[in-house]
C-alpha cells in the first residue's frame, strides 16, 4: 500500500476527526535500513504501530472492532 492510499484509508476511518499518519525509516550503524507504519485517531487511546501499513491497519482494525477477532473457545468436557 503507499503512502497515499494509507492516507486516503486513515481519512475515511476516521471520519472527519484529527488523525495522523507517519512513516519512518531507520538506518542503523551497520546499513540496515527499517521502516515503521504508524496511525493515530483522535480519541483512541493509542498509536497503531507496524511494519507495513497493512500491520498497522490490522492493529487499528483489532482495536476498532474487537468483536471481529475474537475466537471461539472449543467446548471442553469435564
Amino acid at each position: 500500500m503507499k503512502l497515499k492510499e494509507a492516507h486516503e484509508r486513515l481519512k475515511a476511518i476516521a471520519a472527519g476527526k484529527f488523525c495522523i499518519l507517519k512513516y519512518e525509516l531507520t538506518t542503523h550503524a551497520d546499513g540496515q535500513l527499517i521502516g515503521g507504519c504508524s496511525l493515530y485517531i483522535d480519541g483512541l487511546a493509542k498509536i497503531f504501530v507496524g511494519l507495513t501499513w497493512d500491520d498497522a491497519f490490522h492493529a487499528l482494525d483489532k482495536e476498532m472492532h474487537p468483536e471481529q477477532f475474537i475466537e471461539e473457545m472449543p467446548e471442553v468436557e469435564a
